[in-house]
């Protein structure tokens, strides 16, 4: 059963391609607070990517595939960290 997000930590806009977000709730094996880039906007849901580059073996490669760092989340599950135009 999914946990009811109160609708005052909703964001007031969706977030849009590109725009760091944080999950509100575990989503497809990420706990909540997993933090992450849309890198697709498909309406009330979207495409997230989580950067493990980081995590590399001995041989200075990466333990994860690419397609292991992707997963569909519903904006209602999100919340936006900061927008694209706000990075430094």
């Amino acid at each position: 059963m999914r946990e009811k997000v109160d609708s005052a930590t909703r964001m007031p806009e969706p977030p849009h391609e590109l725009d760091t977000v944080r999950l509100l709730r575990a989503s497809d094996g990420w706990p909540a607070g997993t933090v992450g880039v849309l890198v697709s906007d498909w309406g009330t849901c979207g495409l997230i990517e989580v950067v493990t580059d980081h995590i590399t073996g001995e041989d200075g490669l990466p333990l994860r595939s690419l397609m292991d760092d992707l997963f569909e989340a519903e904006y209602e599950d999100l919340e936006i960290v900061a927008r694209v135009g706000e990075r430094a």
